[in-house]
């Protein structure tokens, strides 16, 4: 939730490289992600992000706006629940679709 958190405010975030992260965090997009326990990388990613973090902030507002705000939730919510006929079954087979469909957006 960090990384969605820091986007809403228009900030962007240096993330380790794990998958969660990498779902919400697109390096050199919206935010940078260094890799996992290595210290000389989250270092170089820190200098770049001093140095660039003007260039990740309007992609990370933007990440946040369309695809993690409250908005995007109710019009999601409403895409989901539009099908009244369908099993539940059907239901959570649509979720998990939709689900893997954002994550393949990021």
């Amino acid at each position: 939730l960090t990384p969605i958190e820091t986007f809403s405010v228009g900030k962007t975030i240096i993330v380790s490289d794990i998958k969660n992260n990498l779902e919400i965090v697109v390096p050199e997009v919206n935010g940078l992600a260094f890799k996992k326990d290595d210290e000389l990388d989250l270092a170089t990613k820190k200098k770049k992000m001093i140095e660039e973090k003007s260039v990740y902030e309007p992609n990370a507002i933007k990440s946040y706006e369309e695809k993690f705000s409250y908005e995007q939730f109710i019009k999601d919510y409403e895409r989901f629940y539009s099908f009244p006929h369908a099993s539940a079954e059907q239901k959570e087979g649509m979720l998990l679709a939709f689900n893997e469909y954002r994550t393949k957006q990021n």
